[in-house]
């Protein structure tokens, strides 16, 4: 809520270019758009909000002329994901892995502490058979230093990815899937960083950059560095 202007603005862009690629997607219930997760979690809009939409309106970003689909995230932690690593599949070339190390210095590390067992019960609760758990360990981590696939010993699948696993233990206890595993007997110990599935842009790394001096096009940049910042009222592509 304290963020600078310019990442409000570039967030503002990201959100509406979002917004008009998703347009549509709940056509079958009467409606564009659903205000969870699943789509976009809205909140009443104030005097700020309202600034940054009318400061960059009509702005969108776009490839090839039309608008791209775009994601964002909370925090990545000093380094963005690679879009195909969340969503397996996912074509979108220009959502590459990109640092942003040199806003997230200070980031103090989450942590998690489990037992083997909770850490089966919630594997069950997912689907997963099997059991006793008998050991866990990261098998493969990806080009961001995110956790691809982990072996789980016991059960039934053998192995998870690390989105699936984060999916399983819940998005607020895994914060993400940069973390490092340690095992103590039967106690685990997740330590990571970040928030969130960390493709496109990082709202926290954004709103860094605001306060020492960025725009919301060099932040945007920053980003998104594939993708055009376009006037759909003019046509006019920021250079």
């Amino acid at each position: 809520p304290n963020a600078p202007d310019a990442a409000r603005q570039a967030l503002a862009v990201a959100i509406r270019t979002y917004t008009l690629v998703q347009m549509g997607r709940h056509r079958r219930e009467g409606f564009d758009l659903c205000d969870t997760v699943h789509c976009q979690v809205l909140r009443t809009a104030n005097d700020n909000s309202r600034r940054a939409a009318l400061a960059t309106a009509h702005r969108v970003l776009t490839i090839n002329g039309a608008p791209a689909e775009v994601f964002y995230s909370a925090s990545c932690g000093g380094r963005s994901e690679g879009a195909a690593q969340v969503w397996p599949g996912a074509t979108f070339p220009y959502m590459q892995v990109v640092k942003d190390d040199d806003v997230h210095q200070e980031d103090m590390p989450w942590t998690l502490d489990l037992t083997l067992d909770e850490l089966r019960q919630a594997l069950a609760r997912a689907g997963f058979g099997g059991g006793p758990l008998r050991d866990i360990k990261v098998d493969r981590y990806n080009a961001s230093g995110r956790v691809e696939r982990l072996g789980i010993s016991g059960m039934r699948p053998d192995e998870v990815t690390g989105p699936a696993f984060r999916e399983a233990l819940g998005t607020t206890r895994i914060r993400s899937t940069a973390f490092t595993l340690a095992r103590e007997g039967t106690r685990l110990r997740f330590t990571g960083r970040g928030y969130g599935h960390g493709v496109g842009m990082c709202v926290i790394g954004a709103g860094r950059r605001a306060r020492r001096g960025e725009s919301f096009e060099a932040i945007l940049t920053q980003y998104y560095p594939n993708l055009r910042l376009t006037d759909l009222a003019t046509g006019v592509v920021a250079p």
